[in-house]
């Protein structure tokens, strides 16, 4: 149970989302932290989880050397999952694979992963978490009813159908609307796809009681190039959680009432960050803390940015879903279809009152491009069948065959 309490908190605090003065959604429980108790199939899917997030941060930290970057793991596993409920055959199988959920079906990883959207949105009155899931489909797309029931029923999700002209301007205001406006432009004018799966995930807390930072000033900060630049400090002589291994030190503070919690990883002199991550990806490592009292400094910052996340799960295994050619999703539609994009678009704020983040996963479709014919000529000189029908609804109007005149 150790490590699946510490794989929550870390997805919280790669995962959180925020809110401003019209944030969505609040929770009302008593002050008193109250542990998410899950069954063997939630555990398995959030240890499972804890996993997935690591991976992903690996292989996108290595596309963003040297640049700053916030992902959410959590949302972007949601999505996915949303994703899987379409998928079949080997695009399916490698989709299971890279969530880490082999040997589970659909409908049990259905029902184990609602836990991230239920149990974790109650458990500190003082922090705001809000989770959305949405489904949109352009008017000339025939999404199937029991994919669409299935997005409902499963995740909750809002479906609603859109066309090419809206489809940016609508999306865009349904992220807005769900960050309490932090991510208000991930689809560019102009932009549309034949269907979209949006998770959004939004989370704001204050420090615990016995964390206080006060501003610190302005300090220097040793860039990863070796240069230095000036940041905005913030310290304080905190209670926390607190664990050295051969490579970093781990603080783990607290937000509200201990239910949810920030890790702070420092690498010793001469280990890199990627050291520190593959060492992150041992949840036991993680794991293993002790009750400390820490003078902790630290700069406050704010990271933005939009991350395509498909090189990082086509080399985690998850191919199929981008292929025009091999992606099987014939539970959402008749008609061929594939992944043609799959980005995040996340802010993550800290400072000394406490965090405020945002974060919406897109998984967009297209339809598979039709094959390519190079006719001769077509001379109907033989027995054929007719029909006159309207395009949009199939709607057959005249049917006839000619086998003689």
């Amino acid at each position: 149970m150790r490590k699946l309490e510490f794989a929550m908190s870390l997805l919280l605090a790669f995962g959180a989302v925020g809110c401003s003065s019209d944030e969505p959604g609040g929770n009302g429980v008593d002050d008193e932290r109250q542990p998410i108790i899950l069954s063997r199939g939630e555990m398995q899917v959030a240890h499972a989880g804890y996993d997935f997030a690591w991976n992903l941060f690996e292989k996108l930290d290595a596309e963003k050397a040297g640049e700053n970057l916030c992902l959410s793991p959590v949302s972007a596993n949601i999505a996915l999952t949303m994703l899987l409920n379409g998928a079949d055959g080997q695009t399916r199988d490698e989709i299971v694979d890279v969530l880490g959920l082999d040997g589970m079906t659909v409908e049990e990883i259905n029902t184990n992963s609602r836990f991230l959207a239920t149990k974790l949105t109650g458990c500190d009155k003082k922090a705001t978490v809000h989770i959305a899931n949405s489904l949109w489909i352009d008017e000339q797309m025939p999404v199937k009813e029991a994919y669409k029931a299935a997005m409902a029923a499963n995740f909750d999700a809002m479906v609603a159908n859109t066309n090419a002209g809206n489809f940016a301007s609508d999306v865009n205001s349904w992220c807005s609307k769900h960050t309490g406006g932090m991510i208000s432009e991930l689809v560019k004018p102009g932009q549309s796809h034949s269907w979209a799966l949006l998770n959004a995930f939004y989370f704001k807390n204050v420090w615990a009681k016995d964390v206080k930072f006060k501003p610190a000033g302005v300090k220097p900060f040793n860039d990863f190039d070796g240069s230095r630049s000036d940041a905005d400090f913030m310290a304080g002589d905190i209670k926390c959680q607190y664990n050295e291994t051969e490579l970093a030190k781990y603080a783990h503070v607290s937000f509200g009432n201990g239910a949810y919690a920030m890790a702070i990883v420092l690498p010793d002199e001469g280990v890199s960050l990627q050291q520190c991550i593959s060492e992150l990806k041992d949840g036991e490592t993680f794991a293993e803390r002790y009750a400390v009292d820490l003078n902790l400094t630290m700069p406050k910052f704010e990271v933005a940015g939009e991350y395509s996340l498909a090189d990082a799960l086509q080399a985690l295994g998850m191919n199929q879903a981008f292929s025009a050619n091999d992606a099987d999703f014939p539970n959402i539609s008749e008609i061929p279809t594939y992944v043609n994009i799959l980005k995040q678009g996340c802010r993550f704020k800290i400072d000394e009152k406490g965090v405020t983040a945002a974060a919406v996963t897109i998984v967009g479709g297209t339809l598979a491009a039709p094959p390519t014919f190079h006719p001769g000529p077509m001379v109907v000189d033989r027995p054929f069948v007719y029909a006159i029908y309207e395009t949009s609804t199939g709607c057959i109007l005249f049917a006839g065959k000619i086998e003689k005149f």
